[in-house]
């Protein structure tokens, strides 16, 4: 393994390399660099490929196989101050893509906004939401048609789908979009002084099954929770998680 950090460490590369001398074969390989907020990632591994052929078909022999090719980038930290610096808000944005080598149908673009607000020795407010679009072939293609037709995709604009999601106005094209939200999160932070009070509250669409039908279930999961400040050890968490009760 290898890592040579440049530029006051805002640059950054690494490697590492795996060999089994019992098996005689490579186990993996992974190449990364960061600068700033981006960073990128290759990954290569002694694993079974796949065939595609009305279906993903897996091949009987193990290879060393381009695994995945990843890319995310999360904006650098911006906190904006008012009101004689007491309330602080801050905005952020972390996005990354998953290039699955081995079925590229797996690949997923994760798109996660957030906003935080703060007042000083009181309360701090967080909403934050993910968005998942597991249909990234959707928008490949070529001079010559679509380049993954067999797999029901279709030329596409992603950004344009992106905002499509968004489409509160149009229900139709919002829900055509690729892009679907899997959470919705909101985190309270009370400072009591000696004492600090948190709250969580997720939404996060579930499938279950009732009565042998499957349909989708929005219940949320709320955990409440005291810390005492001088002794971490004394605190107390109450959990709802998806409308069962419990005490941690």
């Amino acid at each position: 393994s290898v890592s040579l950090p440049l530029l006051s460490k805002s640059l950054s590369f690494s490697e590492s390399y795996s060999y089994n001398r019992e098996d005689d074969n490579p186990e993996s390989l992974r190449f990364s660099t960061s600068w700033y907020g981006l960073s990128l990632s290759y990954v290569m591994s002694y694993t079974y490929g796949y065939d595609f052929n009305s279906g993903w078909k897996v091949r009987p022999e193990k290879e060393f196989l381009p695994y995945s090719l990843s890319f995310s980038y999360s904006t650098p930290s911006k906190t904006f101050y008012n009101w004689y610096n007491r309330i602080q808000t801050a905005p952020a944005l972390s996005t990354s893509i998953v290039a699955d080598l081995l079925r590229p149908t797996n690949s997923y673009f994760l798109f996660t906004p957030s906003l935080s607000f703060k007042v000083t020795d009181f309360m701090t407010l967080t909403f934050s939401a993910t968005t998942r679009n597991s249909v990234l072939y959707w928008y490949f293609h070529n001079n010559e048609g679509d380049m993954y037709s067999d797999w029901g995709g279709f030329p596409g604009n992603i950004l344009k789908d992106l905002t499509d999601s968004f489409r509160f106005d149009n229900q139709s094209v919002r829900e055509s979009s690729g892009f679907k939200i899997k959470s919705m999160d909101m985190t309270l932070t009370h400072d009591l002084h000696d004492w600090k009070f948190n709250m969580t509250l997720k939404f996060s669409p579930r499938v279950i099954t009732e009565n042998g039908k499957k349909l989708y279930d929005f219940s949320p999961y709320i955990s409440l929770g005291v810390v005492w400040n001088p002794m971490d050890s004394m605190k107390t968490n109450i959990i709802d998680e998806y409308g069962e009760w419990h005490i941690e």
